[in-house]
């Protein structure tokens, strides 16, 4: 079973429990909205290049296209994921719904039209790669004879709060440079992230040596990781501290977070007992727990 992916790589170093965590928890705390727009914004990038393939399309058509797979995504929702009821209708959270939806459409009108001009070099969209028993999808791959070039799209910030490329997105491109070379036996010649108005920003160039070094720790994580069998064994693995844990969607299952005194602190004032009785209100539902 894969644990870990180029994508969480930099995230699970941090915390390698949250990997093993994140496949068998089943009280997972909610997906942000931006977390639901962007897995929908990929899904559709991947879907309109399937879809307006050698298809003569315009703005409205795209548009059309865009609100009825946002509508069958979101009612897909609705129907299996309990929490994103909370989320919905989803446009309405997503601060920058439109300016992100109009980038969009931009972005597939001008590549259809690049498509069918441009022959010097080809672009593969959602290109599956496995390699040890590990598996990635790069977003947009373009080659001809002279480069390869990957490229990664992020629909939130990508910058952090030192205006640098977050080190997470960083490391995924290397991983991904590592994969293709070892698969193809072709080093990339150019990684790329594109952000939400999809302007590129090209990575600075590291050895090959030093993508597949990075490859390997992964790899070896998730071999860690699919090994555990006890509860101890998962605790040596876990880092609570501040920054793991504010934000991490399984700390509800993750012994060690209780065990530490985060959850009682003013930055998570979580609570964790046994249900004493549930009470149905006019003002909503009322808990009363013995605390552990």
């Amino acid at each position: 079973m894969q644990f870990i992916s180029p994508s969480n790589f930099a995230t699970i170093q941090k915390c390698p429990a949250k990997s093993y965590l994140n496949q068998k928890s089943k009280n997972k705390i909610n997906r942000s909205v931006h977390s639901y727009f962007g897995s929908f914004c990929h899904q559709f990038l991947k879907k309109s290049n399937r879809f307006l393939y050698k298809k003569t399309m315009n703005k409205k058509h795209i548009k059309k296209y865009w609100e009825l797979e946002f509508e069958k995504y979101c009612k897909d929702l609705l129907d299996k994921d309990l929490h994103f009821h909370s989320k919905h209708p989803l446009k309405s959270f997503v601060k920058d719904y439109i300016y992100i939806r109009t980038s969009i459409i931009n972005r597939i009108l001008n590549r259809t039209i690049s498509d069918r001009t441009d022959n010097n070099a080809s672009a593969d969209s959602e290109f599956f790669i496995s390699v040890d028993g590990i598996v990635a999808s790069i977003d947009l791959i373009y080659k001809n004879q002279d480069f390869v070039k990957l490229v990664d799209f992020k629909f939130g910030n990508i910058l952090d709060y030192d205006n640098q490329i977050k080190e997470l997105y960083k490391k995924q491109l290397y991983i991904y440079a590592a994969m293709y070379y070892l698969y193809y036996g072709i080093e990339p010649t150019i990684l790329s992230i594109s952000d939400k108005k999809f302007k590129e920003y090209n990575l600075e160039k590291k050895s090959i040596e030093y993508c597949i070094g990075l490859f390997e720790e992964l790899k070896n994580l998730n071999n860690e990781i699919g090994s555990i069998k006890t509860e101890d064994q998962l605790i040596s693995y876990a880092r609570p501290n501040k920054e793991n844990c504010k934000y991490c969607n399984v700390k509800i299952d993750c012994q060690a977070y209780w065990k530490s005194s985060l959850h009682e602190s003013d930055n998570h004032l979580d609570i964790i007992g046994k249900v004493k009785y549930v009470k149905k209100g006019l003002d909503g539902i009322k808990l009363t727990l013995d605390t552990i």
